[in-house]
């Protein structure tokens, strides 16, 4: 297979995350958290709608994650900063799991 050695040692290809761990950046922002739940309850609406009406259901995972890019990348060009890819990984997250609670309490 591959990355296995025969003497038992690790693989020479060492990971290399994608942001340091030394880097700060932010990630846990009101912004983050607030794009993420009206998201999140637009989705888990439509979501319910979807399928009480067809049957059907769509993950909002990454409806969301691109919406979010374009709402901060619209911000950004607005004027205001830009956001991280931290800022978008809580934003995608917040949205899906508000979509999946909907489910779960109907």
């Amino acid at each position: 297979m591959a990355g296995e050695t025969t003497s038992g040692a690790a693989p020479t290809s060492g990971f290399h995350p994608y942001i340091p761990a030394p880097t700060v950046l932010r990630e846990f922002t009101p912004r983050a958290v607030i794009v993420g739940a009206l998201l999140g309850m637009v989705f888990g609406m439509s979501s319910l709608y979807l399928v009480l009406k067809v049957g059907i259901t769509v993950s909002a995972s990454i409806p969301v994650a691109v919406i979010s890019l374009a709402l901060f990348r619209l911000w950004s060009k607005a004027g205001g900063r830009d956001a991280t890819i931290l800022e978008n990984n809580i934003v995608q997250t917040a949205g899906s799991a508000g979509e999946s609670i909907a489910f779960a309490s109907a």
